[in-house]
């Protein structure tokens, strides 16, 4: 069963019907992440950010992305756009197996490069090799720096 975060994907009459969430940290002040009204106050903004507001604007950008994502795929403009904002590119994390449950966990570093033309991170290790994370085989903590090896 799906988590109330998780994406939600459905076949019927010959089509698939996905629905998925995006979040905006409008104003919850928890560290370490900076929320849009944290940033406005230090940019000495005249007014906290309007949601109705930043929503419009949003699915005003979303949509014509949409439509190309429709139009071309994953790969080529739309991924190298989604990359040149993302913020986990470069990102070193440790993977920790433990999947055996006998021995002590083992930890090797990766670094993040990308998310796979397969939809999945993508990253590489210390001698170069690529590593796709995948979801079901491992949950991922970006901000602990850590990917533990599921069971």
């Amino acid at each position: 069963h799906p988590t109330p975060l998780s994406p939600r994907c459905s076949y019927s009459e010959g089509a698939f019907r996905l629905t998925a969430g995006v979040g905006v940290n409008v104003a919850n002040e928890a560290a370490p992440f900076a929320s849009l009204s944290t940033l406005a106050r230090a940019a000495a903004a005249p007014r906290a950010p309007d949601r109705a507001a930043l929503l419009a604007a949003m699915l005003n950008r979303l949509e014509p992305m949409l439509d190309a994502l429709c139009a071309t795929g994953w790969a080529g403009a739309t991924a190298d756009a989604y990359h040149a904002a993302w913020l986990h590119s470069g990102q070193a994390v440790t993977v920790a197996d433990d999947s055996d449950g006998a021995s002590p966990p083992s930890a090797s570093r990766l670094v993040i490069e990308r998310v796979s033309d397969a939809g999945f991170l993508q990253a590489v290790d210390g001698e170069g090799r690529r590593v796709e994370l995948h979801p079901d085989a491992s949950s991922l903590d970006l901000l602990a720096g850590l990917v533990r090896r599921k069971a």
